[in-house]
């Protein structure tokens, strides 16, 4: 047995001790010698920022009117179903939050696009919406010159009205100092268009190693430097395009990090790209066309050169699973075509082959199916208890 290999056993029977009784980290994911950092909404649970269906809702609202909801009276009776299941039936708030019926997998994706096409369309309406942006607080900086896309606007107003940072721990915090710590992790794709973990990460002790931050890359903006590159696929809306961010938001300027960073990667943090923004039904389809489109292209090579490490995330975006899918399938072709090469036919390979991780908790997925699933995809889940920053941190630990 070669040392390499003789040490790589070893360590995965530490890990298996170190763990026993509790979850434990796949060893092919917590020993990976390279980690991309897939995050969700979920992460800025405790941030007071609203996730995929409250943001449309609110955004819906603000449109159509105070009393509109694009789910018709759906809301009021889910809301009334989860009562009766609380009071009568002993449910929890947790179980009954998961109370939903779906009116379509793109739900959101469609009533964006409406609401799009209905500021486009009614002058007035625009006119209404750039008031709110601009004359009542937290005001969009640059929304008063009526040249702007107005939804961009509208989705900062709406993801930021609300948005706290108290100081105490919780699943943004950990992650940051995760990202602080792994010497391993070589990029970050996150799923949400805010820059709260970017500033998190800014604001996180110890900060003497300045290379461990988040460089935000886009198409139109690729100038990778020392920064960890940080992906965001559905485009970029950071809190700095607010006239007047909260004082925790506005990024440290240290004397060491003046000299290190230029004027440019500056920008890549506080710049909005809301042309790439993939939240209306066209855009996320033109996001998928193209075989070799910005997401596409991410995605595929931190599924091929990395663990992925998927942390607040449902894992129902049809992106994510349709990648997983091409990717597997694809690794299963060549890697059958090399057994057979290898003549090793007749000797079961391991199948299928684990290298990436879904963080979540228990409740996320309660029937076990989405687990079961994604598990034939190459992917283990990890079980937290809770959401609370120990569990999180436990979990990040093994990564480490």
């Amino acid at each position: 047995m070669a040392p390499n290999e003789l040490s790589h056993k070893k360590a995965r029977k530490s890990q298996n001790k170190k763990t026993q009784g509790g979850p434990s980290m796949y060893p092919d994911v917590a020993f990976a010698r390279r980690y991309t950092l897939v995050v969700g909404a979920g992460i800025n649970a405790k941030r007071n920022v609203p996730g995929w269906i409250p943001l449309v809702t609110r955004a819906w609202r603000e449109v159509f009117g105070e009393d509109a909801d694009y789910r018709g009276d759906l809301t009021t009776r889910l809301n009334e179903a989860r009562r009766t299941v609380q009071q009568h039936c002993g449910w929890t708030k947790e179980d009954a939050q998961r109370l939903d019926v779906s009116i379509h997998p793109l739900e959101p994706q469609f009533a964006l696009e409406l609401i799009d096409l209905h500021l486009t369309e009614n002058p007035d309406v625009a006119e209404r919406v750039r008031r709110l942006a601009t004359e009542t607080p937290p005001r969009v900086s640059g929304a008063s010159n009526g040249t702007e896309d107005l939804l961009p606007i509208l989705l900062v107003r709406c993801l930021y009205e609300n948005v706290t940072r108290t100081g105490e721990p919780d699943t943004l915090s950990e992650l940051a100092h995760f990202v602080r710590r792994s010497k391993r992790l070589v990029r970050v794709i996150s799923l949400n268009v805010d820059n709260l973990l970017e500033l998190e990460i800014e604001n996180t002790r110890p900060s003497k190693d300045e290379e461990r931050y988040l460089q935000v890359i886009s198409r139109a903006r690729h100038h990778p430097a020392s920064g960890i590159p940080t992906y965001h696929l559905h485009g970029y809306l950071p809190i700095n395009m607010l006239e007047d961010p909260p004082r925790w938001a506005k990024p440290k300027w240290r004397k060491k990090t003046r000299v290190q960073r230029t004027g440019q990667e500056r920008e890549h943090m506080m710049e909005a790209v809301p042309e790439r923004l993939v939240f209306t039904d066209t855009q996320y389809w033109n996001s998928v066309a193209t075989p070799l489109s910005f997401t596409n292209f991410v995605f595929a090579n931190a599924l091929h050169d990395s663990s992925c490490i998927f942390i607040g995330l449902s894992m129902n975006d049809l992106n994510i699973i349709r990648w997983l899918g091409l990717y597997a399938n694809e690794f299963r072709t060549e890697y059958e075509r090399e057994w057979t090469h290898m003549r090793r036919e007749h000797v079961p390979g391991p199948r299928p082959y684990i290298r990436h991780c879904w963080i979540r908790p228990d409740a996320a997925d309660p029937t076990g199916l989405v687990t079961s699933f994604l598990s034939q995809r190459g992917v283990h889940s990890y079980q937290l208890p809770n959401w609370q920053p120990e569990a999180v941190r436990k979990a990040l630990r093994e990564l480490l």
